[in-house]
């Protein structure tokens, strides 16, 4: 018996038997040995041969893209992938250079000359996504250099087809970093894009673009219309700036943002002719066009921030500024503008000590009939008042319309103007901010609080456009409780007289802007006397603010007026001084008192 081991294992056992004694001597036990070598080598190279059959056939039939090239490039094998992809026969495609299939490395360069360098350094392994020029397909790629003996190398190309899985991540980041209702980059997607480029610019600026008084458009024509005005004015920035167009993004429900290039702009001169043609927008929805004013804060880059988000914060903070001096403006970051962000952290704190500490006073300012310049009522103004020192609105009101501490302002107020309606003898009226008009809870907070007292409210013309519906609304439930409303500034707005058929107001105040003009200007004059007669017919009283000539008055009078108010007449007074000027306003009750 001869036992016949495969690697290294008991495999089977060769029986031989023979009839004659002694047939197997110790020269027929050493042929057997031979015997037993050859055939145990035979099945060594029999599982070699099927095994590598079994790896041909793998790499023959594999989905991925294999190749077997030699030290200079030469297609040695390709396998039946490689075949189909490109419309070729075996015999056609090997001996030939891989050079023939134009594959590009992910930065764009040629990927053979990269190959070349990798075969010179002898690397264990090279990998990278390749694009192959004659198919149009993205190839995740690597190479295995092979030893073969003698010094020679081969090596292994395997690619695998990855051009639907880079399409569906262009996809998500599609969805990620673009905004779905323009087209445009979104936040997220400016940044990665701008900062990414940050490192190859030696210059340039962010430039962030606001539509001023956007909720009107949404409004006057509708939601869908606003959408599309959006996207139309997506479609002009492109135009405005071609060279940028794919650093263009929407930052905002109504705010777009933009990174210029130096070669885009070529010198400030050149940016501010770019500038001049966004400060006024026209588009064009439906056969309609509808003109869309701007406003626009600048950043410089290096100087003013190294990153986008530093960009981002000196642009707004011009674009603050440019807000101030209306529609249409546009402001450059200065070192100014820093201090102001300075100082409304030292207003947040002002403003939370103002109530700490009840710092928050009225000065009332009297209006009066314009027949014969009796005392009608008294505006109370808010001041700020602190170791003698005053502050006025004009330092405050805006950030406090928009802070955290309005909700207890109101509180404060509520309280105080409940106190002097009491005390005294003459209507008050108070004005209420844009904010705090459209906060449903405020209204309901209101009516509570008041009822029949000699009250007034007054609340700019641009809220009540903003949501007609709603004014009308909360104006008719004021009124049923003996509150009159006042629009305050009319005519700076919008001055759409059509809606005050819509808002049963009592009283309408032209502004000082328009008062100021009657004397000198026919046009400002005219337009003043169609308001006054326009709110007569609808019953309404008027109120001439900023009076502050004996012109004015004398025109202001014979133009119809109901009531006047300024300084000519009055300045706002603080309590103390308006009750020993007009001891008369104070109750019987507060006087006995």
């Amino acid at each position: 018996g001869i036992p016949i081991y495969k690697d290294g294992n008991p495999y089977c056992v060769l029986g031989l038997y023979a009839k004659e004694p002694n047939f197997f001597t110790d020269e027929t036990l050493g042929l057997l040995e031979e015997l037993k070598g050859d055939i145990e080598f035979a099945l060594k190279r029999i599982e070699e041969i099927r095994n590598n059959v079994i790896i041909s056939q793998a790499l023959l039939k594999s989905p991925a893209a294999v190749f077997i090239l030699d030290e200079e490039g030469k297609i040695v094998f390709c396998n039946e992938t490689v075949l189909r992809g490109c419309g070729r026969s075996f015999n056609e495609i090997v001996g030939q250079s891989i050079e023939m299939f134009g594959f590009k490395l992910s930065d764009g360069s040629d990927f053979y000359p990269v190959f070349l360098k990798f075969v010179s350094q002898e690397g264990d392994k090279f990998e990278d996504v390749l694009f192959c020029s004659i198919k149009k397909i993205y190839m995740e790629m690597k190479i295995y250099p092979i030893e073969i003996g003698g010094g020679v190398r081969r090596f292994i190309f395997l690619g695998r087809d990855v051009s639907k899985e880079r399409e569906l991540i262009a996809k998500l980041e599609k969805v990620m970093l673009e905004d779905p209702l323009i087209g445009l980059l979104n936040v997220e997607g400016f940044e990665r894009r701008v900062n990414k480029l940050l490192g190859e610019v030696v210059e340039g600026f962010l430039v962030v673009i606001d539509i001023s008084n956007f909720t009107y458009i949404n409004r006057t024509y509708s939601f869908e219309v606003g959408n599309r005005v959006l996207k139309e004015i997506g479609k002009v920035l492109q135009g405005i700036f071609p060279g940028s167009k794919d650093l263009i993004a929407r930052l905002g429900a109504d705010e777009f943002g933009c990174f210029l290039r130096k070669e885009d702009y070529g010198d400030v001169r050149g940016l501010i002719d770019r500038l001049g043609l966004v400060k006024e927008i026209r588009v064009e929805v439906d056969g309609q066009e509808i003109v869309v004013a701007t406003n626009v804060g600048i950043g410089y880059y290096p100087g003013d921030g190294k990153s986008v988000r530093e960009l981002l914060e000196k642009a707004s903070l011009a674009l603050s500024e440019a807000k101030r001096g209306g529609a249409g403006e546009f402001r450059f970051f200065a070192s100014h503008m820093e201090l102001k962000a300075q100082e409304i952290i030292s207003l947040d704190q002002l403003l939370e000590k103002a109530l700490e500490n009840r710092w928050f006073v009225f000065f009332y300012q009297p209006y009066f009939r314009a027949e014969d310049l009796r005392l009608a009522g008294l505006e109370a103004l808010v001041r700020i008042k602190v170791d003698g020192k005053i502050y006025n609105p004009s330092e405050f009101i805006d950030y406090l319309e928009r802070s955290r501490f309005l909700p207890k302002f109101e509180e404060w107020m509520f309280e105080e103007i409940e106190e002097k309606a009491r005390r005294f003898r003459v209507p008050i009226s108070v004005n209420v901010s844009g904010r705090s008009f459209s906060r449903r809870g405020f209204v309901e907070r209101f009516l509570n609080k008041f009822s029949g007292e000699d009250l007034s409210l007054e609340i700019t013309e641009r809220v009540f456009i903003e949501d007609v519906g709603y004014a009308s609304d909360v104006i008719k439930r004021l009124r049923g409780r003996g509150i009159r409303v006042f629009i305050d500034d009319f005519g700076t707005g919008y001055c759409a007289l059509s809606y005050l058929r819509e808002l049963a107001v009592d009283v309408i105040k032209v502004d000082r802007s328009f008062i100021q003009g009657v004397v000198e200007k026919k046009r400002d004059r005219d337009l003043v006397e169609v308001i006054v007669l326009l709110a007569r017919r609808l019953g309404i009283e008027s109120l001439a603010e900023g009076v502050e000539t004996e012109e004015q008055l004398d025109i202001v009078k014979k133009l119809g007026f109901n009531y006047v108010q300024g300084f000519l007449l009055e300045k706002p007074l603080p309590e103390e001084e308006l009750l020993s000027k007009y001891p008369e306003i104070l109750s019987k009750d507060s006087q006995k008192t």
